[in-house]
């Protein structure tokens, strides 16, 4: 989620801010979406829920390992705050995603690379742990 404010200076007249994200990646298994890997973050939630930017790993990853997938899947674990280019990246050059248009993927992965370049210059919340 994104909304427009008020900025100073060089940032202004405008800016879009984050307050939430939740970059979902699911496996279609028998006809049934599975969750993967969820990156989320939300500024304005309140305890007992996390407010720092974390990763949920699916329950799909976790079966055969010696972790219970019920106690694995609700871990909250740490990641600091992603930009949509970054997570767009990770799916790109690590899951072997391909571009929906008849763009290279090195121009995606360019295009890409200078968006998250100018969030981590831009941005001004952290996502801090607490």
């Amino acid at each position: 989620m994104f909304l427009l404010v008020s900025a100073e200076n060089d940032r202004g007249p405008y800016k879009a801010t984050t307050i939430a994200y939740s970059y979902r990646f699911h496996a279609d298994i028998e006809r049934a979406r599975s969750e993967i890997i969820v990156f989320q973050w939300n500024r304005d939630v309140k305890p007992p829920l996390r407010k720092y930017p974390h990763l949920h790993i699916g329950s799909i990853i976790t079966r055969g390992s010696p972790f219970r997938q019920d106690d694995f899947n609700g871990l909250h674990i740490p990641t600091g705050r992603l930009s949509l280019e970054a997570v767009l990246l990770f799916a790109i050059q690590e899951l072997g995603v391909e571009p929906a248009d008849d763009r290279s993927i090195r121009d995606v992965v360019d295009m890409l690379r200078d968006g998250d370049r100018v969030f981590r210059e831009w941005s001004t919340q952290a996502g801090d742990w607490y």
